[in-house]
Parts: structure tokens; C-alpha cells; sequence
């Protein structure tokens, strides 16, 4: 319905077979009517929640998917029957699913024991195409008239959802691959009532027939779960007392000596990487016992890594065995750098014998929300990397939870995925470098 038509829009509207009806009277939109459907993403805007249930054939098998979207947040949640069941949440790009069987989904959802995967919208994937065509369904400003007259926009015929009349609309036609202009009877079906709420929506997604029923009036406050990214963020600039903070975290962390750890990240689509282990700042030396998806233990000093396979006493290793590597050998030839060597790499380096300058903080650092870590306050910044002058308030690639003490007790990477690689410390003693 607008000028920029994403992947996941086409991937719809090439494969949707004629969904008229034989008593379709198929005609041009009237002024009134282009002027309803052009308002049917800015209500979603406005209105910014709305339940829904998704019916699909996702890779073979009849399933749904009954939840919720926040348009503003650009967050699903809801919950799969048949097929796989579970529950799934998802941002753009990227979707978090937990197996188990809930007879409806939980708020808030459940913490822990999450999946995450890059988004695949074509192929088989009919729920991740679902996903992204929910996301586009929402715009700051209605669409333009002209065009939506003119790409072919019709309307089908009058008809009833949960009760609410509505007018069938046939979406504008797309351009498809290498610039065809699609048919308009290949394209979305919105069914839309008076007020120019979206109540309907139907197109066919890795050659299945979609259907996306919006109950307008179920519009709970979502929240993300913490490897989708946690709680909305509402970014700011920095105080002088909180560039001063940020400023001290290595020289707090270096007076500290050193914390304990516990690691959760995204392994691949169906591994989460689990470990706990300890960081020894004077000594610019941490270890990890990784617990999933294999046994080893992992000590990472600046200039890289020793790797001990199996199931071994983190207090107590034997001497040999390990598999020593420099941090660049490490990298994959096309991705760069492992995440948890990233995130590892970034431990080491927190930790200074004098404090940063605030003025630098003030400039760069952002405020972003104040949160919690096991039950104690913390404020969440963001503080961009050189190279992301053009990052968005909110989406830079390290994310630093501070406590009341000013001392470091999250660490959050953003992961090529999408996913957030999640590193709390608690200050503590630990084992001398080298036992």
C-alpha cells in the first residue's frame, strides 16, 4: 500500500490467487473509499496495539497464531497451536520461539529458555512472512490518494467480521520480479470497516492461503523478553552526573578487581549458549565454564583465547589439553568475530587505572531506560562504537547497565541476528589468575 513494498509484501501478493468471490462486484475505488484504505496503516499507528489470530501453513502444517502486535514497538508475542507449539516473539528481522504447551500466552512471558533465528521470509517459512507483513502494516501519515487509485486498488464487495460491516479492498498491485507489474487480483485483501480500522486481512504466503483476523479491542502493553532487547528504551541525553558515571565504569571496575559472570546468547536457530565463569581485571584475564550447547572451558586474556574441551573443575583444570588461538585467527573468514569473542574482548578492555573523560560521554553516551538486575536498580546507556555515526538513538551495538554504585553489572551486545548476548556481572571475589 505504499511506494517502498518490502520482500515479505511481494513474497504475499506474487503468490495470492484470486480471492474474489463469485459475488464480487470488482470496481475502482471511489474518493471516499481510496480515502479509507490510504488511513488503514496510520489507524494501525494510532491505535498502536491490536490482538490478532493468524491462520497459515507454516513448512506442511495447519497452525495459528494468536497474539498481540505493538505497531510502535515493532513487537509480536503470541502463541502457536498446531504444528510447533509454543510461544513466539518477534521483531523485525528476527524471531525468538519456546517449545511447551501454554493455554494461552503468559504475561509477563516467560524470561528464559528462548530460541532466536534471523527472519527467512520466502520458501516455506509462511510464519516468518506473516511476521514482517505485520510489521508493514503501520505508517506515521495516510497513503498517497493518487497512487492508490491508480496501482490498481479496488473495492471487492461489503461483508461482516465478528460482527463489524466492512468493505473488501483489493490492494494495489506491486512490482515483482525484475519490475513486472503484478495483476490486481494478485494482491492483499483488506477488510475494513467504517472507521478505516483494519480488520481483516487475507493473501496467500509460501503458496498457502493467510488469513489475519484483528481483534481491535484486545490491546494489552507488550514487553519484550530480554534477548529481544527487554523493555522499551526512550533515549536521551546523558546528565553531567551520569557522564561522570559512565566515565568511571573501568576505573570501578579496575578498584573492584573483579566479578563473577553468567553468559546467555544465541548459539544458533536452536542453541542458546549458557556458561559462568569470572573476570580478573588487574590481571586482563576471564574464564568461562560453558555448560551448553558443548562442555568446555574458555580463558580469554587481550590477545586471545585457550579452549579445554569436556566437562572439567573450573577451579581446578588440568594443565593440558587447551587450545590456544589469538582472537583474529578466531574469526570466520566472512563473518568477522566470533559474538562471544566480541563480547569477551569488550570485558577485558572495562577495566582502566583512571577514569574516561565525562565530556566524551556527555557527547556520545545515551540514557535509555531505568531497569532491573537480580531485583537491584540499574540504568541502561548505550554508548555508540566509533563506527556508528549513523545508528539510531537506541540500536547501538553495546548496551552498559550501571548500578546506584556506579559499578558495571550488565553487559548486552547486539548480535548479527538481531538478538541480544546478555552478560551479567556480580562484583566478588575470584580465584587468583593462572589456578
Amino acid at each position: 500500500m505504499r511506494a517502498r513494498i518490502t520482500a515479505a509484501v511481494l513474497v504475499m501478493a506474487a503468490s495470492a490467487a484470486s480471492a474474489c468471490s463469485s459475488g464480487d462486484e470488482q470496481r475502482p475505488l471511489n474518493t471516499a473509499e481510496a480515502e479509507r484504505l490510504a488511513t488503514v496503516r496510520l489507524g494501525n499507528h494510532t491505535d498502536k496495539e491490536s490482538g490478532f489470530t493468524a491462520k497459515l501453513t507454516d513448512t506442511g502444517r495447519s497452525v495459528s497464531l494468536r497474539g498481540w502486535i505493538d505497531w510502535r514497538q515493532s513487537l509480536v508475542y503470541g502463541r502457536l497451536e498446531g504444528g510447533a507449539s509454543g510461544l513466539v516473539q518477534s521483531r523485525p528481522g528476527v524471531v525468538a520461539t519456546r517449545a511447551g504447551q501454554f493455554d494461552k500466552a503468559p504475561f509477563p512471558p516467560p524470561a528464559g529458555d528462548w530460541n532466536v533465528r534471523p527472519a527467512r521470509t520466502g520458501g516455506r517459512m509462511a510464519l516468518d512472512t506473516v511476521l514482517a507483513v505485520l510489521f508493514e502494516l503501520s505508517a506515521d501519515r495516510p497513503e498517497n490518494l493518487q497512487l492508490l487509485q491508480q496501482n490498481g486498488a479496488a473495492w471487492l464487495r461489503e461483508d461482516k467480521v465478528g460482527g463489524v460491516d466492512v468493505d473488501v479492498f483489493l490492494g494495489p498491485r506491486t512490482a515483482g520480479p525484475g519490475g513486472q507489474t503484478r495483476a490486481p487480483g494478485e494482491g492483499l485483501r483488506y477488510w475494513v470497516d467504517d472507521g478505516g480500522r483494519l480488520r481483516r486481512l487475507e493473501a496467500r504466503a509460501a503458496g498457502e492461503p493467510v488469513t489475519i483476523d484483528f481483534d481491535r479491542g484486545d490491546r494489552p502493553a507488550l514487553t519484550a523478553v530480554p534477548v529481544l532487547g527487554g523493555k522499551p528504551v526512550t533515549p536521551r541525553a546523558v546528565t553531567d552526573a551520569e557522564a561522570a558515571a559512565l566515565a568511571g565504569i573501568r576505573l570501578r571496575a579496575q578498584q573492584q578487581r573483579g566479578a563473577t559472570l553468567a553468559v546467555t546468547m544465541p548459539a544458533s536457530d536452536v542453541t542458546t549458549l549458557s556458561a559462568t565463569g569470572w573476570v580478573n581485571w588487574p590481571a586482563a584475564l576471564a574464564q568461562l565454564s560453558v555448560t551448553q550447547p558443548a562442555p568446555a572451558l574458555m580463558r580469554a586474556t587481550p590477545s586471545g583465547a585457550m579452549v579445554l574441551n569436556g566437562t572439567h573443575d573450573p577451579l581446578h583444570p588440568p594443565a593440558s589439553g587447551w587450545v590456544s588461538s589469538s582472537w583474529e585467527s578466531r574469526a570466520d573468514p566472512k563473518l568477522g568475530p566470533g559474538e562471544l569473542d566480541v563480547l569477551l574482548r569488550r570485558l577485558l578492555a572495562l577495566s582502566s587505572a583512571q577514569a574516561d573523560d565525562p565530556a566524551a560521554m556527555k557527547a556520545g553516551a545515551a540514557w535509555l531506560r531505568s531497569d532491573t538486575v537480580d531485583g537491584q536498580p540499574a540504568a541502561v546507556f548505550e554508548i555508540p562504537e566509533p563506527d556508528e555515526a549513523k545508528a539510531q538513538p537506541g540500536d547501538a551495538r553495546f548496551r552498559y547497565w550501571i548500578g546506584p554504585a556506579g559499578d558495571l553489572r550488565r553487559l548486552e551486545l547486539r548480535t548479527r541476528a538481531g538478538a541480544m548476548a546478555i552478560l551479567d556481572l556480580t562484583p566478588g571475589q575470584i580465584p587468583q589468575a593462572g589456578s
